[in-house]
């Protein structure tokens, strides 16, 4: 129950409600940093809100340093020295409010100051994160948020379709916070959100991406009904806003794929757009060209090594093989396109073949082997020497890197100019 409910504040969060209370105000934590705190998880921001105007929040810490944020919005951001003299922490502190119509389904077209803390909790999302708190008064639930942490449910503060026809965005928020926390979003609230999903074509893609990178980097996913119905909704989202064609068996096969892989970025992007057209995907939806490269790269690499995996109980990797995939993949894509595949791959018969694979790539890659063509032990000096000139010389050393990672010859200065002269390459 939240009868009592304790939260322990930050020694600067409660300075700054202490402050405004002080100068005749309310101040309350509210929204998310009050949900994590009764989850018992650290929240990464301590958003505070006040019946104090914007003027009247920068007169309160005339002393300090403010910045206008968001006037308009009303809010401003407090700067707080740390015990570290080069460092700072910003708070935001917000004016209650009310707002009016969202005509673009994402922004709303006023804002109108009150003086009602349930006013402004009742234009929040959803109810978990519609709760405010101080340690003078308590928790402040007008919603219910409390019970439903408690029930493990998302649910939409008011009418779900006033919340979603507002900002089409919540779509894909109360998709993060179910996969994040394990929740169950309700019934009313999950029939809105399949109801206006086209509005989700009104988001700017970069909205859609930070929310997906969130999803991606935060949630666990296990294979479980519940997660089931949240990929499918994160699927039908997504290939909406693509004008993509709804798949069910690429659901299935996402679901459970996610729900064995690594939690990093690349990898769960790579598996979740597997398709042809992924780079395409990932740049519409403004993914950095860096994350959309190494995307890529995994998932093309992955299923290079599903074609080359040899299909019997017995088979086990080569080294010389191996050597060579790391070394035209790069240390990052080789272990992403690995455990994808392993995550992938349904035939027991694969089994010791990737596990193998896997063992020697981990071998290299922490012996720090570096079959790189800088560590070759002959140049273009050498070459020129033994008389081959211009294009010839990059080909062959090229040739000769090829031949060390494979295992053909040893990295000896005798050995390689041996190896030259025997073939008399590209001459």
């Amino acid at each position: 129950m939240a009868e009592g409910l304790t939260i322990k504040l930050p020694t600067q969060v409660e300075y700054i409600l202490n402050k405004l209370m002080d100068a005749g105000f309310e101040a309350y934590i509210v929204g998310g940093c009050v949900r994590d705190k009764i989850l018992g998880n650290t929240p990464n921001d301590w958003d505070i809100c006040t019946n104090a105007k914007p003027d009247e929040i920068k007169e309160v810490f005339k002393n300090h340093k403010t910045i206008d944020t968001g006037i308009k919005h009303g809010t401003v951001t407090l700067v707080c020295r740390t015990a570290n003299p080069a460092c700072t922490q910003t708070y935001e502190i917000t004016t209650y409010r009310i707002e009016g119509d969202y005509s673009d389904h994402r922004h709303p077209d006023s804002v109108n100051f009150v003086s009602d803390l349930i006013e402004d909790l009742s234009r929040r999302d959803f109810t978990i994160n519609a709760m405010a708190y101080n340690p003078q008064v308590g928790l402040i639930d007008p919603f219910n948020g409390f019970q439903d942490l408690e029930k493990w449910v998302i649910r939409c503060v008011g009418d779900p379709s006033r919340r979603f026809e507002e900002d089409a965005l919540r779509i894909i928020r109360a998709i993060r916070f179910s996969l994040r926390y394990r929740f169950e979003i309700s019934t009313r609230t999950r029939l809105a959100m399949k109801k206006h999903m086209k509005l989700l074509k009104n988001i700017s893609k970069e909205r859609i991406s930070d929310e997906l990178t969130k999803i991606f980097l935060y949630s666990d996913f296990p294979i479980t009904v519940n997660t089931y119905d949240n990929i499918s909704l994160l699927c039908g989202a997504i290939w909406l806003i693509l004008n993509n064609s709804p798949n069910e068996q690429k659901i299935a096969q996402i679901n459970r794929i996610l729900s064995r892989c690594n939690r990093t970025l690349d990898e769960r992007l790579a598996v979740f757009f597997d398709s042809d057209h992924i780079a395409d995907d990932l740049t519409k939806l403004r993914f950095s060209k860096d994350i959309v490269k190494s995307s890529v790269a995994m998932r093309n690499h992955a299923y290079s090594l599903l074609q080359e995996a040899p299909c019997y109980p017995t088979a086990k990797a080569n080294k010389a093989y191996v050597r060579s995939f790391l070394l035209s993949s790069g240390e990052d894509v080789a272990l992403g396109a690995v455990n994808i595949v392993s995550c992938m791959i349904m035939d027991e018969a694969y089994t010791a073949y990737f596990d193998s694979f896997r063992d020697i790539l981990y071998e290299m890659i922490y012996s720090q082997e570096d079959y790189s063509l800088y560590n070759l032990v002959i140049n273009g000096d050498d070459l020129k020497a033994l008389g081959y000139k211009g294009a010839q010389i990059g080909k062959i050393l090229n040739r000769l890197q090829r031949q060390w990672v494979l295992g053909n010859v040893e990295n000896r200065r005798k050995e390689l100019l041996d190896a030259v002269e025997r073939d008399r390459l590209y001459l």
